[in-house]
């Protein structure tokens, strides 16, 4: 029935295809247009979808910060975005590099909670982020934290002086 209708409609149009002339070689030509029509469309549809939900946000943090990268959370989540932290969705047995590439990928930004030390697993996710181009906000919780050249150019939103107000801008970057 599908085949019929197609073809009465590209005689109907003037196409120059005849019903005895579509056969095999013009249906996978069609098939292959329609694949590539519903690809190129549900992955629009997904970015769209993806927009209209909470934005997901990445937090790179020590767990010297941990106090600190909780209350961030909290505000985070309150504001409504899904903030993705390694200790509560890397499960044992997984493998954490993996997971991580995974959820900064799926990130649309990076917070980096700066302070001293910095661990090398902190400098290898914002070197990951980075070469993703993923929207990276520096977070600086403390007076020995430095920028790490990569990234000395963007704003940071510093928690030091006045942690309530900082942690809205925070929010307010990321909503």
């Amino acid at each position: 029935m599908l085949h019929e209708a197609i073809s009465n409609n590209l005689e109907k149009y003037s196409i120059g295809v005849s019903k005895s002339q579509w056969g095999w070689s013009g249906w996978l030509v069609l098939a292959s247009l329609a694949t590539f029509f519903v690809g190129s469309v549900s992955g629009s549809i997904a970015a769209v979808v993806r927009r209209l939900g909470a934005t997901r946000v990445f937090l790179s943090y020590s767990k010297e910060d941990g106090a600190l990268a909780t209350k961030l959370t909290g505000s985070l989540r309150k504001a409504g975005a899904k903030v993705w932290l390694a200790p509560e969705q890397v499960r044992p047995g997984e493998n954490v590099r993996a997971a991580v590439e995974k959820a900064i990928e799926n990130a649309d930004a990076f917070v980096v909670l700066l302070s001293k030390p910095r661990s090398k697993w902190m400098d290898a996710e914002l070197q990951m982020a980075l070469k993703k181009h993923k929207r990276v906000i520096p977070v600086i919780a403390s007076d020995a934290a430095d920028l790490p050249p990569s990234i000395k150019d963007i704003l940071a939103v510093d928690v030091r002086n006045d942690e309530d107000r900082a942690i809205q801008t925070l929010v307010d970057a990321v909503s």
